[in-house]
């Protein structure tokens, strides 16, 4: 797997206040650019449509924050918590996630474009009709996220837990999770989503009761 990077810029701005320094730049609907945040708390503020290119995110603390409809652009985050944020509709190009946490944080509609996921927990999440695009995924945990109706388009996914998704609809042909903990997932009846699916034998095992085959022992 080579790892995706953004391209960051080798000079970045200090921002010690990103809520206010957001501000001025979020009323005139403007992109932030070129910056990198120091860690800091912030709790249930509104980035409606905001927009950053070509920084980085360290030690950042958004809980129950509102992201709809935001942009990021050659991001990286870095050590922060999203968990309980709201990123529907959101836009993610060329970013990467690192040690990051977002239990219960809704991408619902999001499209992810080559976008790195890596020791990063993202349980409960909900990614539901969203987009999932050349994406990797390494040491992650998706464990009871949902991915309804999601399409997936050419992803690397190693040491990664997906146990207990929502897969309802979801477009999953050629996607190899061999690599991966792959199991109970919530799917059609006949499962019409692991049409396609790269598994092991151990995960097929696990699986093929979803079809209908019993397993004598």
């Amino acid at each position: 797997m080579k790892p995706m990077t953004p391209k960051l810029p080798e000079t970045l701005i200090p921002v010690d206040d990103f809520l206010k320094f957001s501000k001025p730049y979020l009323d005139a609907e403007r992109a932030i650019a070129g910056i990198k945040t120091a860690p800091a708390r912030i709790l249930e503020a509104d980035f409606f449509r905001l927009e950053v290119r070509a920084s980085v995110f360290s030690g950042l603390v958004a809980q129950n924050c509102t992201f709809e409809n935001a942009s990021f652009c050659d991001v990286l985050f870095e050590d922060c918590n999203f968990s309980g944020c709201n990123f529907s509709d959101a836009y993610f190009e060329r970013c990467v996630f690192l040690n990051c946490k977002a239990v219960g944080a809704n991408f619902k509609n999001s499209l992810f474009k080559n976008v790195r996921m890596t020791d990063s927990n993202f349980s409960y999440a909900v990614f539901d009709s969203g987009a999932l695009r050349t994406f990797q995924t390494e040491n992650t945990n998706f464990t009871c996220a949902s991915l309804s109706r999601t399409k997936w388009q050419k992803p690397e996914c190693v040491g990664s837990v997906f146990s207990q998704n929502n897969l309802f609809q979801a477009d999953l042909g050629g996607v190899d999770l061999s690599e991966c903990t792959f199991e109970a997932p919530t799917v059609s009846d006949p499962p019409k989503e692991l049409r396609g699916v790269t598994v092991n034998a151990f995960q097929a095992s696990e699986l093929v009761g979803l079809f209908g085959i019993k397993v004598r022992t």
